[in-house]
């Protein structure tokens, strides 16, 4: 009797024992079915990655071929706007920078000395006539402040 108690007190430890192996395997699972899903779902957006990517990459390809075909493209139909008010905005501000630009250099020409003060007048003047005819532009009398 003592035998029999001892070989079921045994028994059912290795009962416990298994029941305790048997739902750490079940978590197991679970957590494994888990990362099988994510991983499964990360494929799936890798593949519509690479279809977009190479759909892309054709549509590069055809401008190039496209591009490398045609002689030269012109710059200003290169930049384009979506209303007639932005085109202006848009000429009004290269207008502004390339005005800027000269009167920078026509005045560093002047400072270096590689043209005179004359020169200089005249040029900003006729720049001022071929951007903006109804301007009026100051008599030679304003270069006598400049001269000091």
């Amino acid at each position: 009797m003592r035998r029999m108690k001892e070989q079921f007190q045994q028994n059912q430890a290795e009962l416990e024992t298994l029941k305790r192996t048997q739902e750490e395997l079940r978590q197991g699972k679970a957590k494994l079915d888990n990362i099988l899903s994510r991983l499964e779902k990360e494929q799936s957006d890798l593949d519509k990655n690479i279809t977009v990517l190479k759909d892309k990459e054709q549509e590069l390809n055809k401008a190039i071929e496209r591009i490398s075909n045609q002689e030269s493209i012109d710059v200003d139909d290169a930049v384009t706007t979506t209303a007639p008010l932005y085109k202006q905005l848009l000429n009004a501000f290269a207008e502004e920078a390339a005005l800027e630009d000269a009167i920078y250099y026509m005045g560093e020409a002047l400072r270096c000395g590689v043209i005179d003060l004359d020169t200089s007048e005249d040029t900003v003047e006729e720049t001022v006539h071929i951007t903006c005819p109804d301007a009026e532009v100051p008599s030679k009398s304003w270069s006598i402040h400049l001269k000091v």
